[in-house]
């Protein structure tokens, strides 16, 4: 395989920091990207709901993300606004990546029982695709990500 360009579009929106599942695309796109002297197009969808208005916002996120490839490694980040399914399809399309590592997470219909909708999107783009899945442990880690563990807002 001869990838010049490799596309990770990750998740940050919803979480205070990197999910696991995202961590592990990373080491995958940089492995790869290392093996083939490729580089790195990192997407994230702007969020319009701030869910933790003390958190980082996703231009901050995908920036921190970023600094975690390793020296070497040519990264660029993009975060984009609309429908995850859709506009990520898009812009892999748009940028002409040529390999494309995804992470799935989510079930939101009876079409998308295995695959959440934007990884059931990328299994119809003309690109190759690693699609990562989260063990049971990477999503339990994520869900303590997405809620504060002591509620601050209730204290008395």
């Amino acid at each position: 395989m001869d990838a010049r360009l490799i596309a990770v579009p990750v998740a940050l929106q919803r979480y205070v920091d990197a999910p696991p599942l995202a961590i592990r695309q990373r080491d995958v796109a940089a492995a790869l990207a290392i093996a083939t002297h490729a580089r790195v197009l990192v997407f994230s969808v702007e969020s319009e709901l701030a869910l933790l208005p003390q958190a980082l916002t996703v231009e901050q996120k995908i920036d921190a993300y970023a600094k975690g490839f390793p020296a070497g490694v040519d990264v660029e980040t993009r975060v984009i606004g609309g429908k995850a399914s859709d506009v990520i399809v898009h812009a892999i399309e748009d940028v002409g990546a040529d390999l494309v590592v995804a992470g799935t997470h989510s079930k939101r219909s009876t079409l998308d029982v295995n695959l959440g909708s934007t990884a059931s999107a990328l299994t119809r783009l003309a690109v190759p695709l690693i699609l990562l899945r989260p063990t049971p442990d990477d999503e339990e880690r994520a869900r303590k990500m997405m809620v504060p563990h002591e509620p601050t807002l209730f204290a008395y």
